[in-house]
């Protein structure tokens, strides 16, 4: 994925803007980019485990009835 970034010119004006890939991050820049979606991930993932093991415990009451 490439990113499009405008360089500060000399004079203080904003340059054309030009495609960055990410290759070109700095190692700092691509792991806080990684931790945020794995934080992501972890939330979709308790969210999910949540459902799931509501689903459980209410089937269980219905199978105990």
């Amino acid at each position: 994925m490439a990113f499009v970034r405008r360089k500060r010119l000399s004079d203080g004006t904003l340059g054309e803007l030009e495609k960055v890939s990410e290759n070109s991050l700095t190692n700092e820049e691509r792991l806080e980019k990684e931790n945020k979606m794995l934080k992501a991930q972890i939330s979709a993932l308790i969210e999910q485990q949540d459902f799931t093991n509501d689903l459980i415990a209410e089937l269980a009451t219905k199978v105990y009835q």
